[in-house]
């Protein structure tokens, strides 16, 4: 019986490397309960499910910025620290 997994990280399986990320069929329960126990992989099933419901009406969406400040600016004529500029 083939078990649906996904891999956790890279690691070579069944004659060919699983990326992090992918799904993969494990060769049966004994693989796919020894994948698990050594942390290489998961049970597709075990993955969570993203609700398919939106958000409730006036339900509070907080979002955090960063403002990020640089060095100089080609209009201003200075140079970025850590960076070389032709030409100057």
């Amino acid at each position: 019986m083939k078990v649906r997994m996904q891999a956790l990280q890279r690691f070579p399986y069944a004659g060919a490397y699983r990326d992090k990320g992918i799904q993969f069929d494990a060769r049966g329960e004994s693989d796919a309960r020894l994948l698990e126990a050594i942390g290489r992989a998961r049970r597709v099933a075990d993955l969570p499910v993203a609700s398919s419901s939106p958000a409730p009406a006036g339900a509070e969406v907080k979002i955090e910025t960063k403002a990020v400040a640089f060095g100089g600016h080609e209009d201003t004529g200075e140079d970025l620290p850590g960076f070389v500029v032709a030409g100057r």
